[in-house]
This record gives C-alpha cells, sequence and structure tokens, in this order.
C-alpha cells in the first residue's frame, strides 16, 4: 500500500493560492506556497537582483519548473508522487541560504545544479540494473533482517546505512560492519568486489552477506521492487513516530542517484537465500594495505564455492 506523506509537508494545510513562511529567520525570505492549480511552491527571495541573465538548471526526474525573476527563484513541483524528495531539496536550500551572511540568485542555483549532479543518471533517469539489484539488497536488510529480525527501529536502521555516505561497507553499527552483495540466482556463484578497501576491517567484526535475487514474472509470488521496498521502510518509520527520518532516508537514496520513476516498477525482483559469511583475517581479499600507492580503483571477484567455510549461522553473529 503507498503511502500519503503530504500530511507532514508544509503545503498539505495550504488552500490554492495560500502561503506561509518556509523558515523562522527574519534574515531569510522564503515561503511555501500552492498556486491556482494546486501545485506545490516554493519561493525564495535573494539579497540582490542578478546582475545579467542566468541559467536556469533543470531537475531531471523530478518533474519541477523553475522560474527566475528579479527578486526571486520559484521552484514549483508538478508530480506530487516527488513531494517528499522535492521538500528535501527546498529544506537544502534553506539550510544553505540560512548559513550565508550574503546570498543571491547564484546561491540558490547553484545548490540546484548540486541536486542535479545527483539526478542526471544515464538510461532515462534510472539506475543500472546492477545498482538496482545492489540497492534493491541494502533496502532488503534494513527491512527484513535489522528490523523484522533483529527488532531494531527503522529510525536505527537508517542511522547505520553508511555505505550512501562514503564508508567502505554498506552498515555499520557500534563494533560490528556489513558488506552487502546481490547475485543472481542464475548466475555463476561470485560476487564482485569493488574496491580494495571494501572489506577492510575497521570495527572489531565484519560480516558480508550474500543475497539470492532473481527477476520475477508477473505472476510470481513474494516479488519486490524498489519502490515497494522503499514504501515499506517508510511506513516503518512513520508507524513508529519517526516521520523526520524521511527526509534522511530520501537524502540517502538521492545520494546514490535514485529518484522514483514509475519505470522502477516494472524492475521486479524475487529475494531469497541470504547467507552470512564471516570476514576475518584469513577470510581472502585484497586490503589498502597491500595494493602500491600508484594502484587505484581495484576491482575483483570471490568464487563463493571456495569460501564455503567461512560461512557462518545467522545466530552465530555478535551484534
Amino acid at each position: 500500500m503507498m503511502i500519503n506523506e503530504s500530511s507532514t509537508l508544509p503545503w498539505f494545510a495550504l488552500d490554492n493560492n495560500k502561503k506561509i513562511r518556509a523558515t523562522k529567520s527574519s534574515y531569510v525570505n522564503a515561503w511555501w506556497f500552492v498556486d491556482s492549480n494546486g501545485n506545490y511552491c516554493f519561493k525564495a527571495f535573494s539579497n540582490a537582483k542578478p546582475k545579467a541573465k542566468l541559467r536556469k538548471p533543470e531537475l531531471t526526474g523530478m518533474d519541477t519548473d523553475i522560474a527566475i525573476d528579479d527578486e526571486s527563484v520559484i521552484l514549483r513541483l508538478r508530480n506530487k508522487h516527488n513531494a517528499s524528495l522535492f521538500y528535501s531539496l527546498c529544506k537544502d536550500i534553506i539550510g544553505k541560504i540560512e548559513s550565508l551572511d550574503y546570498y543571491t540568485h547564484s546561491t540558490i542555483l547553484e545548490r540546484i545544479d548540486k541536486w542535479q549532479k545527483f539526478l542526471k543518471k544515464s538510461n532515462d533517469g534510472l539506475l543500472s540494473t546492477e545498482k538496482i539489484k545492489g540497492l534493491i539488497g541494502e533496502l532488503y536488510f534494513i527491512n527484513s533482517y535489522l528490523c523484522d529480525c533483529k527488532g531494531f527501529t527503522a529510525a536505527e536502521a537508517i542511522e547505520f546505512w553508511t555505505g550512501p555516505l562514503g564508508s567502505n561497507q554498506d552498515f555499520c553499527l557500534s563494533d560490528a560492519a556489513f558488506e552487502i552483495k546481490c547475485k543472481t540466482g542464475t548466475s555463476h556463484p561470485k560476487i564482485k568486489i569493488s574496491s580494495e578497501t571494501q572489506l577492510d576491517k575497521l570495527l572489531d567484526k565484519l560480516y558480508l552477506y550474500v543475497l539470492v535475487i532473481s527477476p520475477a514474472r508477473s505472476y510470481d509470488e513474494g516479488i519486490e521492487s524498489l519502490p515497494e521496498l522503499i514504501e515499506k521502510i517508510k511506513s516503518k518509520l512513520i508507524d513508529s513516530g519517526s516521520i523526520e527520518k524521511i527526509d534522511e532516508f530520501e537524502e540517502k537514496l538521492l545520494s546514490i542517484g535514485y529518484i522514483y520513476n514509475e519505470k522502477y516498477d516494472d524492475h521486479k525482483f524475487i529475494l531469497s537465500s541470504g547467507t552470512f559469511y564471516i570476514v576475518n583475517d584469513s577470510f581472502p581479499k585484497i586490503s589498502r594495505q597491500e595494493v602500491p600507492r600508484c594502484i587505484s580503483d581495484v576491482t575483483y571477484s570471490i568464487n563463493l564455492d571456495d569460501i564455503s567455510s567461512f560461512i557462518i549461522n545467522e545466530s552465530e553473529l555478535m551484534l
């Protein structure tokens, strides 16, 4: 079931052609408003008129219009399905201009350009199939393992998800890290390691979790898609009273390059057979200490048949 998040957003209580301030700061002049067509809008005034004609950026995938006049920059969302992400973008702009003593139109537009770098992806704005599978694996780990199996709250699980922030592994708990890998059920039993640091142990314990993922047919049961998994996690956040964590969740998805697109609904998978491996000193891997400084961008594969001795039961995990 899709979640209606509109009640948590500032436009929810506004009628058409009504507005409210977007910040408590008297210094920053920014507004939420709903236009005559019911579109969600954001308007930020700058401290000075532009001295030259400004280039208007485009936000690929968010279905947003941008207007520039002498006094302000206006963003208008045409597709409310992206309302939460649009809100995150606007809040990011507010945070930037609130941190400055003086800002211009260019300050706001440069912030939009930053978001565009995340949003502008190949394949019509979609992640590649391999990245879709990888993200599904990480979200499945959040929803089914950390929350449903281990009893962590969704808010805690989002905190543990450090991969989007640039950490070596996908998840870091207090003294244990998890790297998540997906393999197709019909593929050769191997996984790809994408860097010389991905299996470097920085915490006391490091585990590898390999999930079997297979393309689903329309009549299969137990199928998952990215939008469905994301909605399940958002539902957990809302049900546990952690609505504010939705923004952080959206920002981490954005940093990976995900923004909702209905085409993602066509990419459905069956998830099964998750296996844990202990990555200890004997585990076969490349570490950054072994790689000469002049070598970078190391990738390699590990044959799963050859590391079966490192398989551990879930009950052996020490969290």
